[in-house]
């Protein structure tokens, strides 16, 4: 049976369009078939959700963008909030192994003075974790937009839901 990890963006699109979104109706599929409970988080996420959300609260240039950030945020939050512990994944040291790794090759995430760009430095760890999954297993990486450079990763199996 597959087991699928909601990626940062997953998240951002059910905040921002709920059903009526692609990762909504995804979702909606995977209650209907009863596989709702093979749907998990990686620990980090609520953080890169955050991060995302207070960008856009900070750099709004009108009181109309930053109110829908905001409901954005509350909604997702809400979401969040909806993932029983057990479909919450932990940073184990075999994640953190794979971070690590990650990083490694990924020397661009760092700023002008060498310090980890945050929300890079955690999505980074958001894929470690669903590159190692559960139990050795990997899980399927659901993005909402066929952006990112993946190939990257090329154990990585992503998949792509967009409108």
């Amino acid at each position: 049976m597959r087991q699928y990890q909601l990626g940062w963006r997953a998240v951002i699109d059910l905040a921002n369009y709920g059903g009526n979104g692609s990762v909504g109706r995804w979702v909606s599929s995977q209650q209907k078939s009863h596989y709702e409970e093979d749907i998990c988080i990686s620990a980090v996420l609520p953080k890169i959700v955050s991060l995302h959300y207070d960008a856009l609260i900070r750099d709004a240039t009108d009181d109309v963008t930053k109110m829908e950030a905001k409901l954005g945020k509350v909604n997702s939050v809400k979401i969040l909030r909806s993932f029983d512990v057990s479909r919450i994944i932990s940073i184990s040291s075999d994640i953190v192994e794979q971070w690590n790794y990650l990083l490694e090759l990924n020397p661009s995430a760092k700023d002008i003075h060498n310090a980890w760009v945050d929300d890079y430095f955690f999505k980074l760890a958001e894929l470690a974790t669903a590159l190692i999954g559960r139990c050795g297993q990997g899980f399927y990486y659901v993005d909402a937009y066929p952006v990112g450079n993946f190939e990257a990763f090329p154990n990585l199996i992503v998949e792509t839901l967009s409108n």
